[in-house]
């Protein structure tokens, strides 16, 4: 039976979430990743003055749902999702894929599941920049 059980298990495709942690480590990529972008000249004004908690929250929620659906299909800049409200560029998109890399690295996540990971999140970049700028705390 145990034999069974492994033959099942290997059957059953890992999402490339659980391969990479669970949601204490979501957490602290989340934590580390908002770290960077306010760290970033091109990145910060669209992360500053935003109710922190519920975009943390809410990007979890995003990086997460990226990560169950995973798609390994080339990228190319004209499949990024943009809200048409926020001007992006090519630029835009590059620090933000740079930073969710370089956060996976710090975790020491393997170069593979980087280079899967960058994959699934990038083409929805734009995503990440809407989410912080509709957390904007009204002043």
């Amino acid at each position: 039976m145990i034999c069974q059980d492994q033959k099942i298990r290997l059957l059953k495709p890992v999402s490339l979430l659980r391969q990479i942690g669970d949601d204490d480590f979501m957490s602290r990529f989340v934590d580390r990743f908002y770290l960077c972008v306010m760290d970033d000249d091109l990145l910060w004004p669209y992360f500053v003055q935003t109710k922190t908690v519920r975009l943390k929250k809410e990007l979890m929620d995003l990086f997460c749902q990226m990560l169950l659906e995973e798609s390994l299909a080339p990228i190319s800049f004209s499949e990024v999702s943009i809200d048409s409200s926020i001007e992006l560029s090519r630029a835009h998109i590059d620090r933000i894929v740079f930073h969710l890399a370089a956060v996976l690295e710090w975790q020491n996540i393997p170069q593979y599941l980087i280079a899967q990971a960058v994959l699934a999140m990038a083409p929805r970049a734009g995503e990440i920049l809407s989410v912080a700028v509709s957390h904007k705390a009204e002043i």
